[in-house]
């Protein structure tokens, strides 16, 4: 049976050929790029050459890009950091409602720890406006984290003006960061006013165990070790998945504007048609007129009666792979992000997620909407 792969955001499909090339020049260049001899000093400079291209598609300078091993730890890098500030523990953090479990969890780790975590919830769209985060930041806030596209429902949260309001309002030094896993590569987005984003590469088809972090400002990690990545990220440095996403962020960068127009097409096309099927619910209910506040690369959806996970395996079983959600969260029954949307829980029972790629194509889609129709027709 052919397969349907409707789960981008979950991982990409990968760029089979770039890919090979990387582990190919990596295994030609296979010393320590942080040895002294000519052959790590070959894999040194085959390392900064990639981290120059990756700066010059994110239209950043190369010091402030940082090699980890993906979105989780980059984030984790960002968050820990606030440890080590002095008096932490008078001092406050503000995070989003809707952030991947990557920040979520962590923050909990952090507020057993004594750091005073504030939340900030979103609109009925997934939106987290401004005026909603500056009500929550005082004068003992250090520390504030927006995701920049929500990888369940798909919602662009206003990162720019989030970040102009808080530089006007705030008395002190706030940092600022926003895990830009689900938006780099698909989304033009402004990020050069903020102190740190993250990026993961599988979710653009490179390989998976590398990711960056920007920092537009040197910090004091809570982790330590080695000098490599400039103290920001121990550890030997992996030239293969460096490559690797050199060649994906140059690959969806020269594509992102057509890419992006394609999908918005196919996301419209497949919402009205998933509407057009008797109990379905696209979330947020109002998305359909407001579609430019949201990634069309992600889709979320509900049919009454129908539980999400029933949906994800009658699809599988029919060759079309989607998802309920974040796949880190996979298997959990709360729905954290629907639940901060105030999405009612019946609801949130039925959700399930289609996500798109580029090479995604009308074809499949219909498949899709043929598939559903069929599993509503069974359990419905």
């Amino acid at each position: 049976m052919e397969k349907v792969y409707l789960d981008w955001a979950a991982t990409a499909k990968p760029n089979v050929s770039e890919n090979r090339k990387a582990l190919e020049i990596a295994h030609d260049f296979f010393a320590n790029p942080s040895s002294r001899h000519s052959l790590g000093q070959g894999a040194h400079s085959i390392l900064e050459t990639a981290r120059e291209k990756i700066a010059q598609c994110l239209s950043v300078q190369a010091k402030n890009i940082f090699f980890t091993s993906g979105g989780t730890e980059s984030n984790h890098i960002a968050l820990l950091a606030n440890i080590l500030k002095p008096h932490f523990s008078d001092q406050n953090i503000v995070v989003s409602a809707i952030e991947h479990a990557a920040i979520r969890e962590q923050v909990e780790v952090l507020s057993h720890l004594g750091i005073q975590v504030k939340t900030v919830f979103p609109d009925a769209q997934g939106l987290i406006l401004p005026e909603a985060v500056l009500e929550l930041i005082d004068e003992k806030t250090s520390f504030v984290s927006v995701m920049s596209v929500n990888n369940e429902v798909g919602s662009i949260q206003p990162i720019a003006d989030i970040v102009q309001a808080i530089r006007l309002k705030a008395k002190r030094k706030i940092h600022i960061h926003t895990d830009a896993v689900q938006a780099i590569g698909k989304l033009s987005l402004a990020l050069a006013d903020i102190d740190s984003f993250s990026v993961s590469a599988h979710k653009l088809g490179a390989m998976r165990g590398i990711g960056i972090i920007y920092l537009k400002q040197p910090i004091t990690v809570f982790n330590r070790g080695g000098r490599q990545e400039q103290g920001i990220r121990p550890g030997t440095e992996n030239l293969a998945g460096a490559l690797s996403l050199q060649y994906a962020m140059e690959k969806y960068f020269q594509g992102i504007h057509a890419n992006y127009e394609k999908a918005y097409i196919q996301a419209e096309t497949l919402m009205s048609n998933i509407l057009s099927i008797p109990t379905a619910h696209i979330i947020p209910d109002k998305r359909a007129g407001s579609s430019q506040k949201f990634s069309p690369y992600i889709i979320q959806a509900a049919f009454d009666r129908i539980p999400g996970e029933v949906m994800v395996r009658t699809l599988s079983d029919r060759g079309i792979a989607i998802s309920t959600g974040s796949a880190c969260s996979s298997g959990k029954l709360n729905r954290p992000v629907l639940d901060a949307m105030k999405v009612p829980k019946n609801i949130q029972q039925s959700a399930f997620r289609l996500s798109l790629g580029y090479t995604t194509s009308d074809t499949e889609l219909e498949q899709c909407i043929e598939a559903i129709k069929e599993v509503v027709s069974l359990f419905g």
